[in-house]
């Protein structure tokens, strides 16, 4: 089964996001999604790719939007789906050459998280390429959780991520403790096996977690190579 634009209407007819723009591109297929909180997102750009968005480091420039629906257009990518908060005003020349491009635009809900936005995508996304269980497909959705809270986690430490704002907004997203924050590093002991070292690493995580979801902690377990991170809030006691 071919997953479409048109079912991605469907899926956030709850009020997650409403399609604004470009209507005639409804039958544009979606194999991909992605999340861009970068401003040259050309390189990553691919085909039947369903792109996400707050708009942050595009707020309020007019020609680096419309160079995003163009680029976006020219690889046949899907859709584009962006959160407006952070604009003034919502430039009309976007949502015109939208509809020119025949390239679908949808404003998400500027309340909604981005793990309640991606992941029913991401489970139409599976669903379309196979028959999979629910189960299954939960399991896939924590992953990906996992795979933008490392993301947040090292542009964090790498400072890649400038304004407070969007750093505020990204880690409530992801449902990351409030801060103050407190962090505990675990090390692990480097296998010369990489196999053996990812293993360790999930094993690890899921470890971590499981306690402190057990003591009903807030937490973003966070492996690097040879470092585990464990953030929660810090009113927890030290037992």
């Amino acid at each position: 089964m071919k997953l479409r634009v048109k079912d991605i209407v469907k899926i956030w007819n709850n009020g997650a996001a409403s399609l604004v723009a470009g209507q005639e591109g409804l039958m544009r297929r979606i194999e991909v999604f992605d999340m861009m909180e970068q401003p040259n997102i050309k390189p990553w750009l691919r085909e039947h790719l369903l792109l996400i968005t707050t708009g942050y480091v595009i707020r309020n420039d007019k020609e680096a939007l419309l160079n995003l629906i163009r680029d976006m257009n020219e690889v046949n990518a899907s859709a584009l789906a962006i959160k407006t908060r952070f604009f003034d005003n919502f430039p009309k020349e976007a949502l015109q050459l939208a509809d020119e491009l025949k390239l679908p635009l949808f404003f998400l809900d500027n309340n909604a998280g981005f793990v309640e936005l991606v992941f029913p995508v991401m489970t139409a996304i599976v669903e379309s390429r196979s028959n999979i269980e629910l189960d299954t497909r939960y399991q896939i959705g924590k992953e990906n959780k996992s795979e933008l809270d490392n993301r947040l986690f090292f542009d964090l430490i790498n400072r890649k991520i400038t304004q407070p704002e969007e750093a505020e907004y990204r880690t409530a997203s992801l449902q990351w403790p409030s801060e103050p924050v407190r962090m505990i590093a675990l090390s692990l002991e480097t296998e010369q096996n990489s196999f053996l070292l990812e293993m360790k690493k999930e094993q690890q995580t899921k470890a971590i977690s499981r306690i402190l979801e057990k003591n009903h902690i807030r937490n973003a377990v966070i492996c690097s190579k040879e470092m585990c991170f464990a953030l929660m809030g810090i009113s927890i006691n030290d037992t």
